[in-house]
């Protein structure tokens, strides 16, 4: 059988998640081969026909969002214009996602990544954020066959939050091993279905 594709973007550089998988998948004899987007721009990913997303037919697209990730680092939730924007961005993100994954032959996993950290959500607004996009998501393209919603806690790197407290919260060996491990189940529930196995790549 052809190999599976599966197509990584996400709000933050996943340049070792995509390392971590493929080697987690070749140990465990799945054929597969990863690509990273490495956009930022989630959003822009959805929408731009020219991306890998639009290209991966019959594929797994990987989809690793942070909200903090849309709001600068800002992830309290202390500037109600920030809150808004961040509230616009899931909204253009779960539309778009929508119609793609109603147009495209291929799998959608949105893996929802909340900050593990003295002060991830701890305050009213983040916490309230967090329900929202997941409320949206779930309503929106929860109950599509090909989409697969995920979420997990990991922590914030370093390099995108310098000179806060929260810098020295950084991700580390665990946190990225996390995230692969759930990723992978939902890829070999995916892989093992029979819709999966009946509409892949011909």
């Amino acid at each position: 059988n052809e190999p599976c594709h599966i197509v990584v973007a996400a709000t933050f550089p996943p340049g070792m998640i995509c390392h971590l998988l493929s080697q987690n998948l070749r140990a465990e004899n799945l054929p597969a081969t990863v690509e990273n987007c490495w956009s930022v721009d989630v959003v822009h990913q959805l929408s731009d026909g020219k991306t890998p997303i639009f290209q991966n037919e019959g594929g797994i697209n990987v989809l690793l969002v942070r909200l903090e990730d849309w709001s600068n680092g800002s992830v309290d939730g202390a500037d109600p214009l920030t809150e808004l924007f961040v509230r616009r961005r899931g909204e253009d993100f779960v539309s778009k996602l929508g119609f793609l994954a109603q147009c495209l032959n291929a799998w959608f996993i949105v893996c929802l990544i909340l900050r593990r950290s003295r002060r991830a959500l701890d305050k009213p607004a983040t916490g309230e954020l967090s329900r929202y996009f997941d409320d949206l998501l779930e309503s929106e393209v929860g109950w599509m066959e090909r989409v697969r919603l995920l979420r997990v806690t990991g922590t914030q790197p370093r390099w995108e939050l310098k000179g806060t407290e929260d810098a020295l919260e950084a991700y580390g060996p665990e946190d990225f091993e996390r995230i692969v491990r759930t990723l992978l189940r939902a890829i070999r529930e995916i892989v093992g279905s029979h819709i999966f196995q009946k509409t892949g790549k011909e």
